[in-house]
């Protein structure tokens, strides 16, 4: 008796999204920009907030190969606290949301 079994296996892509919490625009050229670092991410929306709520930057970005995806500069703003909230679609068309702050200092 002979019987022929066949399975395959499909490796999805690692998804991960690192989002700083500090940036610092003194123009040095280290982490002037709000930059977050993608892995299995083909698109990122963000919002950003300032701390009475009023939103003041929104972007749309389709992520290529890059490992780190500019998403603010904002050097034009305050120093001080601000939100985000990003919403992003995975490779495996999973979307998910994330939301926090990130504080600018002129260090």
């Amino acid at each position: 008796c002979n019987d022929t079994f066949s399975l395959d296996i499909i490796v999805m892509p690692l998804i991960d999204l690192l989002i700083p919490n500090v940036v610092t625009p003194n123009g040095d050229g280290r982490n002037d920009l709000f930059s977050v670092s993608v892995d299995g991410i083909a698109n990122l929306e963000v919002d950003i907030y300032n701390r009475w709520g009023n939103l003041i930057h929104e972007a749309n970005v389709t992520v290529g190969d890059e490992e780190f995806v500019d998403l603010w500069d904002p050097s034009d703003v305050s120093l001080g606290v601000y939100y985000y909230v990003i919403r992003s679609v995975g490779v495996d068309s999973q979307g998910f949301i994330k939301e926090g702050s990130v504080t600018v200092v002129n260090e």
